[in-house]
């Protein structure tokens, strides 16, 4: 069971799950999903339940799905804020040169989703903070890794995160220019 965030009306919000499912002979449920919330215009407590069911098809039929580029830049995305709490939690063990690889590696997979002004952005962060770690500037590596990463996993809007992360550039900026 997981529950979400405090959600806001008109705030798209991702949630991403990845089904390992083994080969299928024929349509099955693969998971059921329950949604409840309160509606301030309504006394009772919401509930939305569905499932997801897939058909069976071949190895060459699935082989020419196309994926879809959002769900790949929402993935990717998701992975860095992983990657940024997994090097936080080697800056404090003292491995420094591990934490700054998980950076590198993360930079390099989100180079490889679909573009977007987002995706940018973070690539661009994410060497922001090998930079910090680098010059041993921990304090702010690791109050910077913290709030990207909680941040984007607390889903702000695409628009929220975009401005943060223009924010975060012009003060780095003025950083490297001291």
């Amino acid at each position: 069971e997981y529950q979400l965030p405090n959600l806001v009306m008109a705030n798209s919000f991702f949630v991403v799950m990845r089904l390992q499912i083994p080969p299928q002979s024929q349509a099955s449920e693969l998971c059921k999903l329950r949604l409840s919330w309160d509606n301030s215009e309504q006394e009772e407590r919401q509930r939305l339940l569905t499932s997801l069911t897939l058909p069976s098809v071949s190895d060459a039929q699935l082989a020419d799905f196309p994926l879809d580029e959002e769900v790949q830049r929402q993935v990717i995305l998701m992975l860095a804020a992983r990657a940024k709490k997994e090097a936080i939690a080697q800056v404090d063990a003292g491995n420094y040169n591990e934490a700054s690889q998980i950076l590198q590696n993360t930079h390099v997979q989100v180079l490889t989703a679909p573009s977007s002004s987002l995706v940018s952005q973070e690539a661009e962060a994410l060497l922001d903070l090998d930079k910090d770690l680098k010059q041993r500037r921990v304090k702010e590596f690791r109050k910077s890794s913290h709030y990207q990463s909680h941040s984007y996993q607390r889903s702000w809007s695409q628009g929220e995160y975009e401005e943060y992360q223009a924010k975060r550039k012009k003060r780095y900026d003025k950083k490297d220019k001291k």
